[in-house]
């Protein structure tokens, strides 16, 4: 950044003999920019300038004079930028923002639009979902004609009637009569009187049905059970062909004012998101506006020493807090170590506290092998 561009480095190190600073260094200069640090302070608008050097004195003394450097650099550019025009106010975009947003309203409220956007989904989801219904039936629909069509002619092919069982027993009778002639011959004779009654009745048949051959049997009919299943499943058909229709023309009516607010939704669109568009631009505006009052306020332009200068103790002598922390981290470790030793030991420690605990003589002491 500016405060440590080569225009202020110079002239700050413009102020010092290099040999003071850096006299063992082949290149003061580069030793003198490194030794800076520009770091973010607590407050937002607020910088921490850092110089690391072994002389207290010389970093301090090199710290004001890069700040001097700075504010004298700064003063003309701050100068120059307070007494130019300021930016244009806020009102008129305020203004502008509000009234696209009149118009907007009135724009809804003139096609009885709550939202727009939530409206414009809803109709084209409902679109389709008619649609789709009305294929379905549709489809439905024609299949139905088509097992109509089939049924209906399989059935005009087949009768309605059919024949049960015919009512009519002369030829079984005579039959019956002839059987029995044949089996009485065994027994009797065809002159006797047995033979000539059953010739006489196989006769009297014979004489019937030869007088009646134009006589057709007796016949019984009955229903198809084939053609009255058909005609069954053709009446479920027709009245299931029936309510399909009903459905296409349920969901038809249902389709056109869906259809008719969509159109009408599809013609405002483009005269929508041209207010949209319009509102988005002065709200951007706003923010413009907004953002450069207030870099341009002249008190956000200002430069002001927060903290003055001071040296950290992290490259001198250390610190006497450090000192008296470390003294009592030292005596505290010893009286710690003493009390273990004393726990660890076993008896006396000499004859003479031996002497002391015991009130009695000691003699001699024999040495611990």
């Amino acid at each position: 950044g500016i405060i440590l561009g080569e225009d202020v480095r110079a002239e700050t190190l413009a102020r010092f003999a290099p040999a003071r600073l850096y006299p063992r260094v082949s290149n003061p200069e580069a030793a003198f920019a490194d030794a800076f640090k520009v770091t973010t302070a607590q407050h937002p608008d607020a910088l921490r300038v850092v110089f690391q050097h072994r002389d207290q004195a010389a970093a301090r003394e090199v710290l004001n004079a890069l700040i001097g450097s700075y504010l004298q650099l700064r003063g003309p550019l701050i100068a120059a930028q307070t007494k130019t025009e300021p930016p244009p106010p806020q009102t008129d975009s305020k203004i502008m923002v509000l009234e696209i947003e009149d118009d907007i309203r009135a724009f809804l409220k003139a096609n009885e639009i709550a939202d727009f956007e939530r409206e414009w989904t809803s109709a084209q989801s409902l679109e389709r979902l008619l649609i789709g219904e009305i294929l379905i039936a549709e489809t439905q629909a024609k299949a139905v004609e088509a097992q109509i069509a089939a049924l209906t002619a399989q059935r005009n092919q087949m009768p309605k009637s059919i024949e049960i069982f015919r009512e009519n027993t002369s030829p079984q009778t005579l039959l019956d009569l002839q059987l029995q002639r044949q089996d009485m011959l065994s027994r009797y004779t065809p002159q006797s009187e047995a033979m000539k009654l059953i010739d006489k009745r196989i006769e009297q048949v014979e004489t019937y049905l030869a007088s009646n051959q134009s006589l057709s049997d007796i016949v019984r009919e009955g229903p198809n059970p084939i053609y009255q299943s058909i005609e069954a499943t053709l009446i479920q058909l027709e009245a299931e062909a029936v309510s399909l229709d009903s459905q296409i023309t349920s969901f038809a009516a249902k389709r056109a004012p869906v259809t008719k607010r969509l159109e009408t939704l599809t013609r405002l669109r483009p005269q929508w998101r041209a207010l949209q568009d319009a509102r988005r631009a002065a709200s951007r505006t706003l923010d413009d506006v907004s953002a450069i009052q207030a870099i341009a306020t002249p008190a956000d332009r200002a430069v002001e020493v927060r903290r003055p200068v001071s040296v950290s103790q992290s490259n001198g002598a250390p610190s006497p807090l450090l000192l008296v922390g470390a003294v009592f981290i030292a005596a505290l470790a010893g009286l710690m170590a003493g009390l273990i030793m004393a726990l660890r030991q076993k008896g006396m420690a000499g004859p003479k506290r031996l002497r002391e605990e015991t009130g009695l003589p000691v003699i001699a002491a024999v040495a611990r092998r």
